[in-house]
């Protein structure tokens, strides 16, 4: 059957579900091959080894990343990661837990970083390295224990960033409720949750497309689980899926190395589409026993700084301790430890005065009620917060999604509500379409970010189970994308500097849920947003103000008259569902 484009909305629709689940694994294909001609002369596969216990697939395409070969003065480029593979002249009983690998590289401008080599199965030990500066770099790997084949040292030439490569996602120093890339691009933060996904891949079953779909639509983040946990038959990433995991057999002392290639693989194909990966490094469901979710201190710690020595290096990598803290049985000095331990060790950490993105994650039900608990540590970078629809303090999207963020601004930090509410939930309120749109809104305009997931469940498994999708990954046409398309072409197309705006909802003095971001002096730009229509009022400055009425059902605009500051601004909207007003200062 053909593919069918809405040409109007911009975005793909398949119309036949047994034709995409044919055509993404050539998609995936045609990435790897790509990416392979891209990096022909030094590019060379992992390599492949795992346990033969383990219950993950092994990656049949493994990702390819340019490879510096020892003995030789290789190309690199800034903000790609590259990756230098040595193997081990001797043997060990446990490479894991038994060798360190360190690695430091000199570059221009005498910048210097440290970094930490893993263990990838067998003999294999691999360091990978993002130049994040242009010109000469020398490096030096040793081993501890020493180990002539975990010893080499080199030189390459890192080119300049070729156009489309943006380096890492920061929090913008100068704009501290925003981010900003390396290479001073903004990115307006739309995330997708799909928790399990790397469990997907170890069954072999469809995952990409979910990822495609989802960039289609505006999402340019996933939240994803970085020890596969699962949830049981209640949260449906079932049973029937391999029991696959960061560690062999709950050993926590033990990897299981095929899995971590297929995260491996998650994380490269999500770079590819220009999104980003928010790795949640710990989390424990509530069926979850305390034995499978944590080791001890000493074998956490491990574990961390094996994430930090595999990931860290990708640019499109970005942090969060835990999912719902709180639930984890672990005290906030656990949490800070864990993320000190991020903030610290992370090569890429810091650029200048701007920070890679780093949070915990709170629960709706927790006692801070949407409140970030972490504001006073010294290691969080941006709050990611949870406050939805088991608030149980407010009845409509708008007004829980506008509270999570303006609650928590005034720190300088961004605040990222990663669970207003998921697709498809309808208890204890029902998240219709409609309220949808208005926590997206609210959210937006209350100077934050969000994350969407679909709770729905569909019999989409291996032979037709059912399956949650926040939890597998599987693609689900959903009217709410839509909506977020349209909101994230509104940011990001209308040259609107949402960056140098605030929410100040206490410029409202008439109306009923309407809510305000408002520009610095230099922009001089409002958005507006009427969840309920109406008629309502806003206090402006002075001078003279274009106002465009948006309308956020169906993406089209509509000028309207000309208003005056200097008092409050009455408005009319033309019924009671939700408008956008975008206010611009004309020039004097």
């Amino acid at each position: 059957m053909p593919i069918a484009y809405n040409r109007h909305d911009s975005e793909r629709r398949y119309r036949c579900n047994g034709f995409r689940r044919l055509l993404y694994p050539y998609l995936k294909l045609l990435t790897l091959t790509s990416l392979l001609l891209l990096t022909a002369c030094s590019v060379t596969p992992l390599l492949t080894y795992a346990p033969a216990e383990t219950a993950c697939a092994i990656p049949t395409e493994p990702p390819t990343i340019p490879r510096i070969a020892p003995g030789t003065s290789g190309e690199a480029a800034q903000w790609k990661v590259h990756q230098h593979v040595l193997n081990a002249s001797q043997e060990y009983a446990n490479p894991y837990t038994d060798v360190v690998v360190n690695a430091t590289f000199s570059g221009p401008n005498a910048e210097q970083q440290q970094v930490q080599g893993f263990w990838d199965g067998g003999g294999t030990f691999i360091v990978r390295f993002t130049p994040p500066s242009p010109g000469e770099w020398s490096y030096s790997i040793t081993s501890v224990p020493a180990d002539a084949g975990l010893t080499q040292s080199g030189s390459f030439t890192a080119a300049a960033a070729s156009p489309g490569e943006t380096g890492f996602v920061r929090r913008d120093p100068a704009h501290p409720y925003s981010f900003v890339y390396d290479n001073g691009e903004r990115y307006f933060m739309m995330g997708q949750t799909y928790y399990d996904i790397v469990r997907t891949a170890c069954a072999g079953d469809a995952w990409q497309e979910g990822v495609l779909e989802s960039q289609q639509v505006g999402i340019n983040k996933v939240r994803l689980f970085v020890h596969g946990l699962g949830f049981g038959p209640d949260h449906r990433h079932p049973d029937y899926y391999p029991p696959a995991y960061a560690f062999a057999d709950d050993n926590h002392d033990q990897l299981d190395i095929a899995y971590w290639q297929q995260l491996d693989e998650v994380v490269l194909f999500l770079a590819n589409q220009g999104m980003l990966a928010d790795l949640l490094l710990f989390m424990r469901p509530s069926n979850t026993p305390d034995e499978l979710a944590f080791g001890s201190q000493e074998q956490d710690e491990r574990y961390v700084r094996y994430i930090l020595a595999r990931y860290a290096a990708f640019p499109n990598v970005i942090w969060c301790v835990t999912n719902e803290w709180e639930y984890t049985g672990k005290d906030e000095a656990y949490w800070d430890t864990i993320g000190g331990i991020v903030r610290a060790e992370d090569p890429w950490m810091t650029q200048g005065d701007a920070h890679r993105l780093l949070s915990i994650h709170n629960a709706t039900g927790g006692s801070q009620g949407g409140k970030f608990s972490y504001f006073d540590s010294a290691w969080p970078v941006h709050a990611s917060v949870q406050y939805g629809v088991r608030n149980a303090k407010f009845k409509h999207g708008d007004e829980w999604a506008n509270y999570s963020i303006v609650q928590n601004h005034g720190r300088e930090m961004p605040v990222v509500n990663d669970e207003y509410g998921y697709i498809g939930e309808t208890e204890p309120v029902n998240l219709t379409r409609e309220e949808h749109r208005r926590a997206l809104w609210a959210i937006a305009v209350g100077g934050g970010y969000g994350a969407v997931g679909d709770s729905r469940i569909f019999n989409d498994g291996p032979n037709g189970e059912p399956a949650r999708v926040i939890m597998t990954g599987h693609w689900h046409e959903a009217e709410e994308y839509s909506d977020i398309k349209r909101m994230v072409d509104f940011w990001t197309t209308q040259e609107i500097p949402y960056w140098q705006m605030k929410p100040e909802n206490s410029l409202v003095t008439a109306g009923e849920r309407v809510y305000v971001l408002a520009g610095e002096a230099e922009s001089a730009h409002y958005v507006i947003y009427a969840a309920a229509g109406g008629e309502f009022a806003v206090t402006l400055p002075d001078g003279p103000y274009r106002v465009t009425r948006f309308d956020p059902r169906s993406g089209t605009s509509s000028a309207e008259a000309d208003v005056s500051g200097g008092e409050a601004v009455a408005f009319t909207l033309p019924d009671s569902r939700d408008w956008v007003l975008h206010l611009s200062r004309n020039a004097p």
